[in-house]
């Protein structure tokens, strides 16, 4: 069985398909940076809604963890990579190639992720899910 992270939050907007739920920041979401800050201890996420929530009902949503790696990887991991892999090309053939390619790789791999960003939100695998209403006002 997949590992899943799994918060309970309050359901603050909803529109068709997907509802915001604040929730209390924990120590493993400190940071991560997947939802946004709604204040010093809670956070917001837009969440897949296809149990139909209401403002103010409390929910449980889920993401698995195998998603939220992929994206830590992507994100961090790949750009840090090719940084250090043009760095380290680069200074084959001077300190200023070596800055040159560093940067040039880092940003090449934000300019992809930027243009495949479309492609990720269709495919909805980094989108968190409401997967229980935990009590209903």
């Amino acid at each position: 069985m997949a590992r899943e992270l799994e918060h309970i939050g309050t359901v603050v907007a909803s529109e068709e398909g997907f509802s915001t739920v604040r929730f209390a920041r924990s120590s493993a979401c400190k940071t991560c940076g997947a939802c946004l800050v709604a204040g010093d201890n809670e956070m917001e996420v837009r969440a897949i809604d296809e149990l139909g929530a209401k403002e103010g009902d409390k929910v449980k949503v889920s993401l698995k963890a195998s998603s939220m790696l992929m994206a830590s990887t992507l994100c961090y991991a790949v750009p840090l990579g090719l940084l250090l892999v043009g760095t380290f090309v680069g200074s084959l053939f001077g300190d200023v190639y070596a800055i040159a390619l560093g940067l040039g790789l880092c940003t090449l791999s934000f300019l992809i992720l930027r243009l495949l960003e479309k492609r990720f939100k269709r495919s909805q695998r980094f989108v968190p899910r409401i997967i229980k209403i935990e009590e209903e006002n």
